[in-house]
């Protein structure tokens, strides 16, 4: 049984960085620094604000992905820190129009689970109040 692969991603931050960044793997669509015009690995960078994610402090981040329809440009990524939005890509072509499109890109595709990743490092990560929903959540103490 073909199960779809791509695309997928994950959350994170890049290279040492401190700012939320996404990274999606086999997208359809032209990456946003121009570096594929399709069916490649492209990074998403805060793109709306500068918030570095520093050393022992807490922080709200909420974080959307919605894969577009089918071979249609509408798919969204959006990240939020402290309910500041430092994240916006809209009309996003993740998925192609075909079941068996370059790279394993298929039109058929879901995200089936979440992962909480760490690739390696040192120190500690916590999570707290961990919550998916189909909207969006918001922060306590006021965030939004």
């Amino acid at each position: 049984m073909f199960l779809p692969v791509y695309p997928d991603g994950w959350w994170g931050t890049k290279w040492g960085g401190r700012q939320v960044h996404f990274e999606g793997r086999n997208v359809a669509a032209m990456c946003p620094d121009g570096s594929s015009d399709g069916y490649a690995s492209c990074n998403y960078p805060a793109n709306m604000a500068s918030i570095d994610l520093n050393d022992d402090n807490w922080y709200c981040i909420e974080t959307h992905v919605q894969l577009n329809t089918p071979g249609i440009a509408d798919g969204a990524l959006e990240a939020f820190v402290d309910g500041a939005q430092v994240m916006g890509y809209y009309n996003r072509l993740f998925r192609g129009s075909d079941p068996n499109g370059p790279n394993d890109n298929s039109s058929l595709a879901t995200f089936s689970y979440v992962r909480i990743y760490t690739q390696f490092g040192s120190g500690f990560l916590y999570y707290d109040d961990f919550a998916v929903g189909n909207t969006r959540i918001g922060c306590q103490d006021g965030a939004q």
